[in-house]
């Protein structure tokens, strides 16, 4: 019988110094920063996937 590896979530913690740096972040930056992962998401997850969150979150 062959052991498949178990999925771990994706967890990302930033470190203190980097949420004070956002914290200090003009809300230009910001928005820089929040269209920049959007875009990310969209060209790295899947259509299926990405419908899949829409339900979920109610969206």
């Amino acid at each position: 019988m062959r052991h498949e590896p178990q999925k771990k979530p994706f967890v990302f913690l930033p470190s203190p110094e980097t949420l004070r740096q956002f914290k200090d972040a003009s809300p230009e930056e910001k928005l820089n920063w929040l269209e920049e992962a959007n875009q990310f998401v969209n060209d790295f997850v899947s259509p299926e996937k990405l419908e899949r969150w829409k339900k979920i979150s109610g969206r």
